[in-house]
């Protein structure tokens, strides 16, 4: 009987008291509600990233339709929404209905079909009436709307929502926009036509 008091005496004073660990549980809350917001907004930082690798793509294709040399196919959105199928289609030719669809998603927008009439079943970015001659900027993401002058604003939209937007050049460069840019009215977006879709 005596060893068994001694046991539960030694174990009794080897063991956390019930204060003890709700303050660890506690600090350990704490952390984790620091760090969890933080890792999130580096997480939508790091979508963004992947996002502006397309650029090099669309400037491929654009390069890969035009050496087509085929009347029925633009290597350009064009500049109405008439012109569009002929870019999809254009698309679709050069990369395949699956890499085009993989073109117009993005985080949380997934494109399901692609149909060169339409176009995607749902879009993560607008489409900008672009040619030879007319309009630098060729897209935006979806929660990056810009008008004729330029000065656009984020919104809360997918598929990145106000963490940032990115702008897709018909030269093939890319911008990301972080919410300081966005709001900045100076900046210079280059010409903006009107959106086809």
């Amino acid at each position: 009987m005596r060893k068994i008091i001694r046991g539960l005496k030694k174990l009794r004073a080897n063991s956390f008291t019930l204060i003890e660990l709700l303050v660890v549980i506690a600090i350990i809350g704490l952390l984790a509600s620091v760090a969890v917001p933080t890792v999130g907004k580096a997480l939508d930082k790091g979508k963004l990233s992947a996002e502006m690798g397309k650029a090099r793509t669309w400037k491929e294709i654009d390069l890969l339709i035009m050496q087509e040399n085929d009347t029925n196919l633009s290597s350009l959105p064009g500049t109405n929404a008439t012109d569009l199928p002929k870019w999809y289609a254009g698309l679709v030719k050069a990369v395949g209905t699956n890499e085009a669809m993989k073109l117009f998603s993005a985080s949380g927008v997934k494109v399901t079909t692609f149909d060169t009439n339409t176009g995607p079943n749902t879009n993560a970015f607008y489409i900008y009436a672009c040619n030879e001659d007319n309009g630098d900027i060729m897209l935006t993401s979806r929660n990056f709307l810009l008008p004729p002058t330029g000065a656009g604003a984020l919104t809360s939209v997918l598929p990145f929502k106000k963490t940032g937007a990115i702008i897709f050049f018909k030269n093939g460069g890319a911008t990301l926009v972080t919410p300081s840019t966005a709001t900045n009215q100076s900046t210079n977006w280059g010409s903006v036509s009107n959106v086809l879709n």
